[in-house]
């Protein structure tokens, strides 16, 4: 839609998909969405779900690129500020069974996996450092719901861990604009 009129730019058929989130690229010309072939609503989780993600081109509503569907979810895009990466959290089983949990890192143009790491929880949040280098997440730990949940710091060019730091069932996030403050 057009904020200023409210009018419609152009539609797309989510056809059997649920849409579990979607994210603008900093200069509005790229929107990412994740999707699943069944409802994330807790109760529907079984092993039989898939998940996606697609690239669209904003002013068209094309498709730029593609991921296919893969057993589990994909959630949480996030693009760097300078719209060149694109940091995607999955579960590759259902939540009702330990999941391989893991934080995939893309070129945003391409969709061309850059990197894949074991996270050990599901990033409900992500926030990438002003300049790139690094990725934050806040992370909720499997198997069991009653764990802490965890604040992580990603080198984004080693692809490692940097740090974590556990706190009590928080799975919020926000870094101030100069990445100064978490």
């Amino acid at each position: 839609l057009d904020p200023a009129s409210g009018e419609t730019r152009w539609t797309r058929s989510t056809g059997e998909k649920f849409v579990l989130d979607m994210r603008f690229s900093p200069d509005g010309a790229r929107l990412a969405v994740t999707h699943s072939n069944a409802s994330p609503l807790p109760g529907n989780l079984n092993a039989g779900m898939s998940g996606g993600l697609q690239l669209l081109d904003t002013a068209t509503g094309t498709v730029v690129w593609s991921e296919a569907h893969q057993p589990g979810l994909l959630a949480v895009p996030t693009f760097s500020r300078d719209g060149k990466r694109l940091a995607v959290t999955k579960a590759t089983t259902s939540y009702t069974a330990v999941p391989a949990l893991s934080l995939q890192l893309l070129e945003a143009e391409t969709g061309g996996e850059i990197w894949t790491a074991a996270t050990g929880g599901i990033a409900f949040f992500t926030a990438f450092s002003p300049d790139g280098q690094r990725l934050f997440m806040s992370l909720w730990r499997f198997p069991h719901p009653s764990a802490p949940s965890s604040l992580c710091c990603w080198d984004v060019q080693d692809h490692r861990q940097l740090w974590s730091v556990d706190r009590s069932h928080s799975s919020m996030l926000s870094l101030s604009g100069d990445g100064r403050q978490l």
